[in-house]
């Protein structure tokens, strides 16, 4: 595996839009792991279910994310939409985005946008809109203490590297 910088690359910028599938569909973008410190994977185990961080394990496709462009042009940092390959669905979450909601597969786009950290191929998730409540919100680990660990939209902090992923490109 190789790592590519997601918004920079001619690649993700030239890859083209998808639409929501309950069943895994052509890839017609990158396809990347995202990942936390301690090699953590983002990890769909279903098509509805929680996004969760996993070490390196299941099903084939159920950790890797295909990076499709928004239509109508993208942000500076780049606003993308993040498809399951193994599930064919979108990270998303379901209505109005706040503070500690749950981060799922979803059968629908959900926008986000890359936010540049001060590591190279780390990137916030921050869903787009403005800010919530006075603050703007990330994905990341849920406050709720279980296994696995599920992901949920939380305060913005861009100086905390904890709260940015790394984007490794599959080959």
């Amino acid at each position: 595996m190789a790592a590519a910088s997601a918004a920079g690359s001619p690649a993700f910028l030239a890859a083209g839009t998808g639409r929501a599938a309950a069943v895994p569909t052509r890839r017609t973008g990158p396809v990347y792991t995202i990942a936390k410190p301690r090699e953590q994977l983002l990890t769909l185990e279903r098509w509805d279910g929680p996004a969760v961080l996993l070490r390196a394990a299941g099903e084939p496709g159920q950790q890797q994310w295909e990076l499709l462009p928004a239509p109508n042009g993208t942000a500076p940092n780049g606003t993308v939409f993040l498809r399951n390959v193994g599930e064919g669905t979108y990270l998303g979450y379901e209505g109005a985005p706040h503070i500690n909601k749950l981060v799922a597969g979803r059968p629908y786009s959900v926008r986000w946008e890359l936010r540049d950290d001060a590591e190279p191929d780390t990137y916030h998730l921050v869903a787009p809109g403005g800010p919530v409540d006075g603050v703007e919100l990330a994905l990341d680990l849920g406050l709720l203490l279980v296994y696995p660990p599920r992901t949920t939209l939380r305060p913005l902090r861009l100086d905390d590297e904890r709260q940015a992923w790394r984007f490794t490109l599959e080959e």
